[in-house]
């Protein structure tokens, strides 16, 4: 572990450890939602897919008079019902369809966890950083204070000289533009993480713990691999593939017509005439006849070209296969960057840690063989800032080393410890 000049980071009331900043992140951030909400789009559209008619029916009501005209009292009533079939398995293809495309939108939950889970690992790192970054920057505040007022009861002794307070004094006044500015890089970096976990603005958010140990890394290759198998990206860019497919299918299929069935009732009143009998014995009589009706009709032209659906689901298909070996392509590159981030930050965590307890160590005796005149004053600052160098690329370095870590998770589509 790092020696600061000044220990860590001040507690807060909002502390939270990066496994709840995780969670929270994954509970509360808009990305996830929105992600999550497509797959209940997808599961309507395949509750759709699924009905076995592609249309509703239809009822038909008709009736028949001569009252505006002869008005003998004839009339008829037809009453029906048709429905629309499909005869080629559209809906196996529709269902189809449907499932890829439901299958697709879950992975990208599961992608979008995966990439929310890395920045929020950098952003938590980052903050941590940021926090003990200030804490080194207080403290030199602080101990540029203290030398400021010792060495204006050392003037007033007469044991200083004006020139070195000056030089004090305007050291002091660079040690609290940095603490201010650190104060304000810390404000970046808790505004990004409470943004990435669902806080308000305004949060006292602070981390806990500290930055991961890193291990050694694996075989690049063999992370790759792993990647392949694991990454959500690319199996939802294979579904996708296979949703493009299956609906080149169903345009193909629909080119062929479906079937309209329909049955009915008619009710048919004629009046017949003195003329109608034989010998005629009544002037006039009714005759009633009811029948059942039974139809079926086919669209014309018969089988329809469907060119401009069946070439927009090849487009979306070609897409889809760009896009899924893009990202296979794309996959051995990003774990093999990740690796050698992670490892360069390793080493270089491994060298900076041991320098940084070392000098650390060293600063107070530094200052006190100033006060008691062993070193000048410019001597002991150019030690001072170079310790506070020393700590902050230790510093530094766990934090890229913590990314690195997360880039790497990312790359590999799990833990890739």
């Amino acid at each position: 572990m790092v020696a600061l000049i000044g220990g860590s980071a001040t507690a807060h009331a909002g502390q939270i450890s990066v496994d709840d900043a995780l969670a929270a992140a994954e509970a509360r951030n808009p990305a996830v939602a929105e992600a999550e909400a497509r797959v209940a789009q997808a599961s309507g559209r395949g509750i759709t897919a699924a009905q076995w008619v592609p249309s509703r029916p239809e009822l038909a009501l008709g009736v028949e008079s001569d009252a505006l005209f002869a008005r003998d009292g004839e009339g008829a009533l037809d009453v029906g019902i048709s429905q629309e079939l499909e005869l080629f398995g559209q809906r196996g293809l529709r269902i189809r369809v449907a499932r890829e495309d439901r299958a697709a939108r879950s992975f990208d939950v599961d992608d979008e966890r995966r990439r929310l889970r890395a920045e929020t690992q950098a952003a938590y790192y980052e903050l941590m950083f940021q926090e003990r970054r200030l804490a080194l920057a207080a403290d030199v505040a602080e101990t540029a204070t203290r030398l400021v007022e010792s060495a204006r009861q050392r003037v007033g002794a007469g044991d200083l000289g004006e020139a070195e307070l000056e030089l004090l004094v305007g050291d002091l006044a660079l040690a609290r533009s940095d603490r201010r500015a650190a104060e304000g890089d810390a404000g970046v970096a808790r505004a990004a993480l409470d943004r990435l976990i669902g806080e308000n603005d305004g949060a006292a958010t602070a981390t806990t713990g500290d930055f991961p140990a890193l291990t050694a890394s694996g075989d690049a290759g063999a992370l790759a691999a792993r990647a392949v198998d694991e990454r959500p990206d690319l199996a939802a860019a294979a579904r996708d593939l296979a949703t493009a497919r299956a609906e080149v299918a169903l345009r193909r299929r629909e080119r062929l017509p479906n079937l309209t069935v329909s049955i009915g009732y008619v009710y048919d009143r004629g009046v017949l005439g003195a003329d109608d009998f034989s010998p005629p014995v009544i002037d006039r009589a009714f005759d009633a006849d009811h029948l059942f009706t039974v139809g079926l009709s086919l669209p014309l032209p018969l089988f329809r070209s469907n060119a401009g659906e069946v070439a927009q689901a090849r487009g979306r298909t070609a897409e889809a296969e760009a896009r899924q070996a893009g990202i296979e392509a794309r996959i051995g590159e990003d774990v093999a960057a990740a690796v050698a981030r992670r490892d360069a930050a390793r080493d270089r965590i491994g060298e900076l840690d041991e320098a940084a307890t070392a000098v650390a160590t060293t600063l107070a005796r530094y200052e006190k063989a100033w006060t008691e005149k062993h070193i000048d004053l410019a001597e002991y600052l150019a030690i001072r800032d170079r310790v506070l160098a020393v700590q902050v690329s230790a510093l530094e370095a766990r934090r890229d080393g913590a990314v690195a870590d997360a880039e790497l998770e990312r790359a590999v589509g799990g833990d890739a410890r």
